[in-house]
């Protein structure tokens, strides 16, 4: 491997602990200028002339480097440990006290941080074969660049260890097979990012605490032989005691294997555009805390199923959405061994098979007790295939399982609308209707209702069928101000 380079252009970096500094200015600074004229003291008058003068001068308090010039740093491949920039541990709150920071940072090889490693207005340039390793405390990153350049065949890409996490604002593009790894963290935020790549969260060794993560505000586009953000894999939530917490708001993922592939979460998934992926979401073993709620989400497309909650996931509550296919075969919904499900209020629309599949069978597994409850959902125009044994609500007969379906639409699904009341899985509750739903404008993706609409009253409780009546009928509305917020900090 060619020998790692630091370089650092024209500006400050900000390494920092979490200690409560009024300002940056509280720190202590060393001035670096590649023009000086000797090796320097450090001090705005006679500054250091190297990097790796000022590096081996960082004492054990908050530290600012000014930099002027052209400056570099080697790393030491296959490691390099740098001398604490910061106090040991802590949580960064906030970059607004520490003043504006520019630098630009080709890194190839890993990069280990003895305590708090924070970086703002920064760009990197990461070009090894093997993902570039970070070990801290904490990783905070906001208005950066994150480029993943592997050569070709490799999976290149950013593996941060670290007990917290957050990127905000930020643009991350990752090459080939790399992306961003999160290992261990027990709280992230992933803020407002524009992310071309995949997102993957893992725990990898010992039993796993429960931790918190957000993702919210990003517009992350992926690559279909990979996923666009995932949450640990099914070994780790089998062999471990994994439990990720987890708010997925406001995202827009699209062009994926899976959009979301999620093993073991509990927490909300709200006003997200997910499409043109294999599956929008692929969930397993999930809702063991407290309830997996799917809120406000419009689905596109999926080529084998737009949401698939499988493996055994406890409870799960689907609400509130629009499901739509866009020249795409599968399911809309495929629900399976799920030991409580809901779904309720949601428009199932266009697919080539089912709008809703219902199951309790894994190959070579053994089914337990599953309830399902389908109601005031709109089923339209589904199995435009015409598959035999499909239609627009399909329950695979397992005796563990039972389906109750009530105050739903049927219409213009080929083959059957639902089940009869001859299956032993299936109960067929009050108020079902095979009417035309009288869309707004179903072609234009409107799926609200019309005014006169049969289905405006229909609903379970004297209220509207579809994804814009029920429960949670206001779009607009914060999740959190919805359903529930476990950790109490607000949407």
């Amino acid at each position: 491997m060619r020998p790692s380079l630091l370089a650092l252009t024209l500006g400050s970096i900000l390494l920092m602990p979490s200690q409560a500094h009024a300002s940056w200015n509280d720190c202590d600074a060393l001035y670096v200028d590649s023009s000086a004229p000797g090796q320097g003291s450090g001090t705005p008058g006679d500054p250091y002339n190297s990097m790796t003068t000022a590096l081996a001068n960082v004492g054990s308090t908050c530290t600012v480097l000014e930099l002027v010039g052209d400056l570099s740093y080697p790393l030491t491949p296959p490691h390099t440990v740098l001398p604490p920039l910061g106090v040991r541990g802590g949580w960064l709150s906030g970059f607004s006290d520490y003043g504006q920071l520019a630098a630009t940072v080709e890194l190839d090889g890993d990069l280990a941080i003895d305590g708090v490693f924070a970086i703002t207005d920064i760009t990197l340039l990461m070009q090894d074969s093997d993902p570039t390793e970070i070990f801290a405390e904490g990783f905070h990153a906001r208005d950066a660049a994150l480029h993943f350049q592997p050569p070709p065949g490799y999976s290149g890409g950013l593996r941060l260890e670290a007990e917290e996490v957050s990127l905000t604002d930020s643009s991350v593009q990752a090459d080939g097979w790399g992306g961003l790894t999160i290992l261990g963290a027990t709280r992230s935020r992933i803020e407002n990012n524009t992310i071309t790549g995949r997102v993957w969260y893992r725990f990898d060794d010992g039993a796993t605490p429960w931790s918190h993560h957000v993702l919210s505000g990003n517009t992350i586009t992926g690559r279909l032989w990979t996923e666009c953000v995932q949450f640990g894999d099914l070994q780790e939530v089998e062999l471990r005691d994994i439990d990720f917490g987890v708010e997925i708001t406001d995202n827009h993922i699209s062009s994926c294997q899976d959009g979301l592939n999620l093993y073991g979460v509990s927490g909300v998934i709200a006003d997200n555009v997910i499409r043109d992926s294999n599956e929008n979401i692929h969930m397993s073993r999930s809702g063991r805390s407290f309830p997996v709620v799917i809120l406000h989400n419009r689905f596109h497309g999926g080529s084998q199923n737009a949401v698939h909650v499988t493996h055994f996931s406890e409870s799960v509550v689907v609400a509130n959405n629009v499901f739509v296919a866009e020249q795409d075969l599968g399911h809309g919904l495929y629900m399976n061994t799920t030991r409580h499900g809901t779904i309720r209020s949601n428009v199932f629309a266009g697919f080539d098979r089912e709008g809703i599949r219902v199951g309790n069978s894994l190959s070579g597994q053994p089914t337990r007790d599953s309830e399902v409850l389908v109601v005031d959902n709109i089923v339209y125009a589904n199995n435009l295939a015409q598959v035999p044994d499909a239609g627009g609500l399909v329950v695979d007969e397992d005796p563990q399982l039972m389906v109750t379906i009530a105050y739903n639409d049927f219409w213009w699904n080929k083959r059957a609308a639902h089940p009869d009341a001859s299956q032993d899985s299936v109960e067929i509750g009050d108020g079902n209707l095979y009417v035309n739903p009288e869309f707004v404008d179903p072609m234009a993706g409107d799926f609200s209702l019309q005014p006169g609409s049969p289905l405006e009253s229909a609903g379970s409780r004297g209220w509207e069928m579809g994804a814009y009546g029920g429960l949670f009928p206001d779009w607009d509305t914060p999740w959190c101000d919805l359903v529930f917020d476990p950790w109490g900090e607000g949407c």
